[in-house]
């Protein structure tokens, strides 16, 4: 997360070279395990169906059979590009979870991100412990 801010005081420069650090520094900035504790329950984040294997690992009682390590990347094995939707949306929301990420339906499916995440009333704050839902 320290290269983020890095980014950031940098900003007074013209907004074409911010661009390309927030780029060139966006591989090392997103493979952190650390971001799942920035989103609900990011630890119970069940593998797709039919995942098995690289970054998929079993969970613990009352969690998902299969747990996603990689959350917001393309694989469940994470420090790989591309991400997915919801991981371009917490880059776009500086990996902070938000109402407006929480409200959000970064994979189209007709629910919300909090819904999915355990969070339906976008209540929750980074490093809270997980909810029951």
């Amino acid at each position: 997360a320290r290269l983020k801010h890095c980014a950031l005081k940098i900003s007074s420069r013209e907004a074409e070279e911010t661009d390309m650090l927030r780029i060139f520094f966006l591989p090392v900035a997103v493979a952190f395990p650390s971001f799942r504790e920035q989103i609900p329950n990011g630890r119970r984040v069940a593998c797709p169906e039919g995942a098995v294997g690289e970054g998929c690992t079993a969970g613990d009682e009352g969690q998902p059979a299969s747990v996603c390590n990689g959350v917001g990347h393309a694989t469940c094995s994470g420090e790989t590009m591309p991400l997915n939707s919801f991981g371009k949306d917490m880059f776009s929301h500086d990996f902070t979870w938000t109402r407006e990420l929480c409200e959000a339906d970064s994979d189209g499916d007709g629910l919300t991100n909090g819904e999915e995440l355990g969070d339906p009333c976008c209540l929750w704050e980074a490093y809270d412990i997980p909810s029951d839902y």
